[in-house]
């Protein structure tokens, strides 16, 4: 394999974790219909102490620690935003 099929690869999979993270957010807003505030630190404990059991050969348990610590705090940056969900039919961007 070339360098240049490599990062096309690696531009791919950049591709397909932005928009993993996309439909993360916008479950985790609409998990705010059901909850009383928008932080649980029990539940983001249960999450960051699961991430750091998972047996990853290249990546850091501190890193996948502070990868989703990050992630949970722009969800609930998101929530603390009051963003509104609006429904429609089909994919996103018809």
């Amino acid at each position: 394999m070339k360098l240049n099929e490599i990062r096309k690869q690696i531009d791919k999979i950049d591709r397909e974790l932005l928009v993993l993270l996309q439909e993360r957010m916008g479950m985790a807003l609409r998990s705010r219909k059901f909850k009383e505030t928008v932080s649980d630190p029990a539940r983001e404990e249960d999450v960051l102490a699961r991430v750091e059991r998972m047996n990853l050969d290249l990546v850091e348990r501190s890193f996948s620690r502070q990868l989703l610590k990050t992630i949970i705090d722009e969800s609930k940056r998101l929530h603390e935003e009051d963003r509104h969900l609006v429904a429609f039919k089909g994919e996103h961007g018809a």
